[in-house]
């Protein structure tokens, strides 16, 4: 077959169909159905028609039926049938769209996310996959199992590629490294198959060359049309090709040749060879799909869909495949193109595979007959010719209806999210939604015990990025504006703390309930009530600490979340001092992300990256100078490492009860913390079950009490499926998140001193595991422990972080809420301050 004789021969097409994506589910059933619908070209409304499938034996009949509306269009669908291998074949004028659906599925684990990138080997047998947390996985193609986790990439690793040994591997990503792995060991092959070269294209729109031998780069090629966006090889004629998102579609021959050819539509996202190696397609945004000349360096002919951008593009079998990102995989027959071919937007798609819903599909590759494709929804399918194998790498899979559409855990939770945070957040919710859905922003927290920290704090510096606490504190943060701020702080507690036993001794005195209520108020949300403080019991020992010691009678008691009924909480107004931490934050409207932070001689890292939102609770502690701290559920260890950063704490206790986030919270300790440095043995590791009130043995032995608990985790609730606290199996231990953060905080009050405080912290915006819990809890300790507590007021720190423009707040009748906003994507994160009287 010639160029010249290249042609696309498809009969007219003027609508489009889609699918219900699960239709093949109910086939296994005696009736059920599933919908067809039907857009119009240059329509954008889609006609839906049921259709309903009974089942005899081993034949089957469909029916359309009328929809609502009374359409006519029902008169256009011709004949339904399966074919010997399930695909189904639907006639709608004269046009025959085949469906291809899934017939298996398999669960992939070790990623965190969906899988971006993956490779297939060339037997079949293993998969490499990778996502955007730089998790890199090989797992069994027949159950699934991970047989090796490759650890060495630490952002998103952008492609993946098995050598055809099958036994090595070729990674790149977004920390700026090309790594050969050995399957059978797991660990990076500095050389291997010397000889071998390989191409590897980057955003600052080059092309490299490199020798896997030596590592070194043979060859580069600069485009100068932006970051380059996809990378082809075609292995026959040895050339490849290149497009840049400036519109620019560069293909390089060994022989030295260059054609430059100008995109003609919008910005491309995928390019693929046909079986002739002077054709090239080109996928847009917009769903069009260009097909080039490259020799006469014009475009030839070209498709276009509703389908939104095109994903992924594969020629296979003389079809050109294009995956869509509304999760469809188009087949196109392409027999011919020719110039005179113009535009073939009336292009009918001959095959359609189904099977995600709506969710984009990432990335396709053919092995032999089989056709591999990952998708957003976590899910990887697999077709044998026109049979599709689906993997995916969830632990969820609900037991309901066969044709009822599945949901993961992740659209269960944003479903739930919009019902009861939608009237809860008001016209605040669209833009929280949208900020929860985007990626997280991060701030940098140097650690300056990191031996050149300040070297690598000065390159952030030059990078924009700004010391976020030195912005606070202002010019005026000195020693002595500080210390005259204390004094006008203890000034005010004397003066309150007089009208305090003023009213104690009037108490004979007939006072009306409402004026009552009036000055108690007035009292407990001043900076009153210093001195009504009783003694400690006492400091422990480091051995108390680390065995426990049991000072009261336990017991233990039902919780039924209702305790805080009716119950007020004071507030007073309350000054923190913030603590000598480095920070470093860039600016709302700037969109650089921090770099991979580099380490020391002695391979301690320089900083580490923390949502926004985790610092707050650190600085509501207010910690002074020889301390003691508890960290109620210190795994996996960042605010106990910012803690240490301050240099104040005498004692920072960790506790958690789990082995696995102990080992964790071990391995962060030992990352981050030098051995020879002092603060190392400041630190005491603990295994209690911090919502076991029995027996809890903790009791009034630290001045700061840390109690982050395990909640919902909003965020990840909705952008991840695998351990999501949404899925079926979870249930249970979601409902009863409430109950536990209760004793947990319970627990936390009975752990500090009089005098001292704790701060309560949650990463979700429910106000039951919320306020609902502070409330709960301080109603508890009053009538089991005769304990008084008081909320601190944390108006400076909102006012204080309010004023950079990197967080928003909610207002909520106890504590602070840091919500979610693209500008500044912190959060969500609920803090609490309450301070133990009595």
């Amino acid at each position: 077959m010639t160029d010249s004789q290249m042609d696309f021969e498809e009969p007219e097409k003027d609508q489009e169909l889609v699918i219900q994506h699960d239709w093949h589910l109910g086939l296994k059933e005696p009736i059920s159905s599933f919908f067809i619908g039907v857009k119009k070209a240059g329509d954008t409304m889609t006609t839906f028609f049921d259709v309903q499938v009974t089942k005899l034996i081993d034949e089957f009949g469909f029916t359309v039926l009328p929809n609502k509306t009374g359409s006519e269009e029902i008169k256009n669908f011709g004949k339904i049938s399966l074919d010997l291998v399930n695909n189904l074949h639907v006639n709608y004028k004269n046009i025959v769209t085949i469906f291809v659906s899934p017939v298996a599925e398999l669960r992939l684990h070790g990623l965190q996310t969906s899988a971006h990138t993956f490779d297939v080997s060339s037997s079949g047998q293993t998969i490499i996959s990778a996502d955007t947390s730089g998790s890199l996985v090989v797992s069994s193609a027949m159950d699934g199992k991970t047989l090796r986790i490759l650890e060495g990439h630490i952002m998103d690793v952008y492609r993946t590629q098995y050598f055809p040994s099958d036994l090595v591997v070729l990674t790149g990503g977004m920390d700026l490294t090309i790594r050969i792995w050995a399957i059978d060991s797991g660990k990076c092959a500095r050389i291997f198959g010397v000889g071998k070269e390989i191409l590897s294209c980057s955003n600052d729109g080059c092309v490299f060359k490199w020798s896997c031998g030596t590592g070194e780069i043979l060859e580069k090629w600069a485009f100068e049309a932006g970051k380059c966006v996809d990378l082809k090889i075609f292995e026959e004629t040895s050339r490849f090709a290149v497009i840049c998102e400036r519109n620019l579609l560069v293909v390089i021959i060994e022989n030295g040749q260059r054609y430059d050819i100008a995109l003609e539509e919008g910005e491309p996202t995928c390019l693929e060879f046909s079986g002739n190696s002077n054709i090239i397609f080109v996928g847009f945004e917009n769903g069009s799909i260009a097909a080039y000349d490259i020799e006469n360096r014009n475009l030839i002919s070209k498709i276009k869909s509703n389908q939104g951008r095109v994903t992924c593009l594969k020629f296979y079998c003389n079809r050109l495949l294009a995956a869509y990102n509304d999760g469809i995989i188009l087949a196109y027959r392409i027999p011919t193109v020719t110039p005179e071919a113009g535009d073939s937007s009336d292009i009918h798609s001959e095959f359609q595979l189904t099977g995600p819903d709506c969710d984009p599909i990432y990335d396709m590759k053919i092995r032999g007959r089989n056709l591999y494709t990952s998708c957003r929804d976590k899910i990887m399918n697999r077709s044998i010719f026109y049979t599709q194998i689906r993997w995916k790498t969830v632990k969820f899979k609900p037991k309901i209806a066969r044709t009822k559409p599945l949901k993961t855990p992740s659209a269960l939770a944003l479903d739930h999210f919009d019902f009861y945070y939608g009237p809860l957040f008001g016209k605040k919710w669209p833009s929280i939604r949208l900020g929860l859905l985007s990626p997280n922003k991060y701030l940098a927290v140097i650690n300056t015990m990191c031996r050149n920290w300040e070297a690598h704090d000065e390159i952030l510096n030059e990078m924009g990025a700004i010391d976020l606490l030195a912005k606070v504190r202002g010019s005026k943060a000195d020693d002595r504006f500080l210390e005259e701020k204390r004094q006008r702080v203890e000034v005010r507690a004397k003066e309150d703390l007089e009208k305090a036993n003023q009213i104690l001794a009037d108490s004979n005195r007939s006072i009306e309930p409402e004026e009552a209520d009036e000055k108690i108020d007035k009292l407990y949300r001043s900076a009153a009530g210093l001195g009504e403080f009783k003694a400690s019991p006492g400091e422990l020992s480091t051995s108390d600490l680390q065995m426990g010691k049991s000072t009261k009678h336990t017991k233990d008691f039902e919780i039924t979340g209702f305790e805080g009924e009716g119950v007020r909480l004071p507030r007073r107004q309350h000054f923190i001092y913030y603590p000598n931490l480095r920070v470093r934050s860039f600016d709302r409207s700037t969109l650089l992300d921090f770099p991979a932070p580099m380490k020391d001689d002695i391979g301690v890292p320089s900083y580490w990256l923390l949502d926004g939102g985790s610092l707050l609770p650190v600085l509501a502690l207010g910690i002074q100078k020889d301390e003691s701290v508890l960290d109620m559920c210190a795994a996996p260890g960042g605010k106990s490492l910012l803690c240490a950063l301050t240099q104040l704490p005498s004692r920072i206790v960790c506790n958690d009860f789990k082995l696995a986030r102990l080992g964790q919270l071990k391995r962060a300790l030992m990352t981050y913390v030098p051995e020879e440095n002092d603060m190392i043995n400041r630190f005491v590791l603990k295994r209690k079950d911090a919502g076991d009130l029995k027996s809890w043995d903790e009791l009034e032995a630290y001045d700061k009490v840390l109690a982050d608990v395990p909640c919902s985790t909003d965020r990840l609730s909705v952008a991840m499926d695998d351990g999501n606290i949404f899925s079926t199996a979870a249930t249970q231990f979601r409902l009863e998140l409430p109950v536990l953060q209760t004793r947990i905080l319970v627990n936390a009050l009975r752990s500090v001193k009089i005098g001292g405080s704790v701060v309560y912290s949650t990463c979700t915006l429910s106000p039951s595991q919320n306020e609902a819990v502070v409330e709960n809890a301080v109603a508890i300790v009053k009538k089991e422990y005769g304990m008084q507590i008081v909320e601190e007021s944390l108006q400076q720190i909102v006012e204080h972080m309010t004023a950079t423009g990197l967080y928003r707040f909610h207002n909520t009748p106890i504590g602070a809420l840091i919500t979610p906003f693209l500008p500044s994507n912190f959060g969500p994160m609920y803090i609490c301050k309450l301070t133990r009287l009595q």
